[in-house]
């Protein structure tokens, strides 16, 4: 889908908790909302989007923090105030470089991601945003325990002997480099209509 913008958000996504690190830099549209920021984030990893996410942002006019989700899911039960990820834009919280925001992803296996805001940057030519420009090591598989599951999954494929290697492998679907990652590889999905890749239609 063509946009019109003259400018592009670039950012560093951390996965917390992991070392080494796992990370990836993005450049998006500076008219983004935060559903794009979200697909840029979890298609950047390679998560597959089946489980619930959210972002934690301070307000940079009230100082207040804001829950910013996707108000199509159940929300949660109590005072807590949530926006819409929709309606949200990207530039009404990142005014300066530096500004950070937490976003989680699968409230099970609890995911946090540190989206750091580096620079404002032109955009290059009439080409297709989001991009992923840059990043490091193999996104943990889904559902695969969180923090603690990942290590111990990590250990089992690392070792023939180890007594889960042989599930793990056939759950996986084969051997896993938790080096590997290729920016070039990564396709970016519709916020419009998820089922469908930009790549396919530019």
């Amino acid at each position: 889908m063509r946009r019109v913008f003259s400018t592009v958000y670039q950012f560093k996504i951390e996965l917390l908790e992991i070392k080494p690190s796992i990370w990836r830099r993005v450049q998006i549209a500076s008219t983004s909302s935060f559903r794009d920021l979200h697909y840029a984030i979890v298609d950047s990893f390679g998560w597959e989007d089946y489980h619930l996410h959210d972002f934690l942002i301070r307000d940079p006019y009230s100082g207040e923090e804001k829950l910013i989700t996707d108000m199509t899911n159940e929300l949660p039960e109590g005072q807590v105030v949530c926006y819409d990820e929709r309606k949200e834009k990207i530039r009404w919280y990142f005014r300066k470089p530096g500004r950070t925001a937490l976003h989680e992803y699968d409230f099970g296996d609890d995911w946090h991601h540190r989206v750091i805001f580096e620079e404002e940057l032109p955009r290059q030519g009439d080409g297709m945003y989001p991009r992923c420009i840059d990043g490091r090591r193999h996104c943990p598989p889904e559902d695969v325990g969180g923090v603690s599951g990942y290590a111990e999954f990590l250990r089992a494929m690392a070792n023939p002997r180890h007594k889960e290697h042989k599930s793990y492998k056939e759950w996986w679907g084969g051997p896993f480099d938790p080096e590997e990652f290729d920016p070039a590889k990564v396709r970016f999905r519709d916020p419009v209509y998820p089922e469908r890749f930009i790549e396919d239609y530019w």
